[in-house]
């Protein structure tokens, strides 16, 4: 839903909610701005300063599987990262499973989930439940997402990261300030019930035979019809009357 800011017309509040449900999972606000030549950032002079070294993208993912998050291919957009003191550059490339999807999207999903992601590498293990992303102070647009960009994640404070989102090239497509997260509670993260679990329901339709209808199939009580819709009951007062017997008719009669 959107909204005109009531205080400054030429801002927009939003929420995104699930239909029907009422909750709200996700509001702010947005504005268009002037246009500003963003510094473009040095990828080669970066790469030189991460002194920690590469950190290996398939135990980078297993961190979230063991923490009960599992990225399917479509969010698995990191292919590799340099990491720093509270700092990190991260290698991100559209995965095939969406590459038909790259004009789609200004900001695609598959690259800015995984933006984020790299935060976490910062981040020493959580001792509740898993780590989601919970707010984000400020979001600018500058270009559309390339199917090949780097995400250089710094921290901004203790608990914030700011992300910068580059083209190959370093020209700077997207800056995100102030992003923190949460832990899941741990009571929810514990829940495995419905954990790893796919269902596949489909209709089955069992073959009856027919049966003729016998007078010792019938009661000679009075039966009782319940129902808050009309239509069936019009069905069975228009049925034909040798269908029904005496006290079918008689009952509707009365209804």
């Amino acid at each position: 839903a959107l909204y005109v800011n009531e205080s400054d017309p030429t801002e927009i509040d939003f929420e995104v909610e699930a239909a029907g449900a009422g909750a709200i999972h996700c509001q702010g606000q947005a504005r268009w701005v002037d246009a500003q030549t963003v510094p473009g950032v040095d990828i080669q002079k970066l790469k030189a300063e991460m002194s920690l070294g590469q950190l290996d993208v398939d135990e980078f993912y297993g961190r979230f599987t063991q923490t009960g998050i599992s990225y399917g291919p479509a969010h698995r957009a990191i292919t590799g990262i340099h990491l720093g003191e509270g700092q990190l550059l991260a290698q991100l490339s559209l995965p095939g499973v969406v590459e038909s999807t790259s004009q789609s999207y200004v900001l695609h999903p598959s690259l800015m989930d995984s933006a984020l992601q790299g935060c976490l590498a910062l981040i020493e293990e959580s001792q509740g439940g898993p780590l989601l992303p919970f707010e984000l102070d400020t979001v600018r647009v500058v270009a559309p997402c390339r199917a090949e960009m780097f995400a250089w994640v710094r921290r901004s404070d203790q608990l914030k990261f700011d992300v910068d989102l580059c083209d190959r090239f370093g020209n700077v497509c997207v800056q995100m300030s102030g992003f923190a997260s949460r832990a899941l509670d741990a009571g929810l993260a514990s829940n495995t019930d419905n954990q790893g679990k796919l269902y596949s329901l489909a209709p089955i339709w069992s073959r009856l035979r027919a049966q003729q209808a016998s007078e010792d199939r019938c009661s000679p009580q009075s039966i009782l019809l319940l129902g808050e819709h009309e239509a069936p009951l019009a069905w069975l007062r228009n049925a034909p009357a040798a269908a029904k017997p005496d006290h079918v008719r008689a009952l509707l009669d009365r209804a």
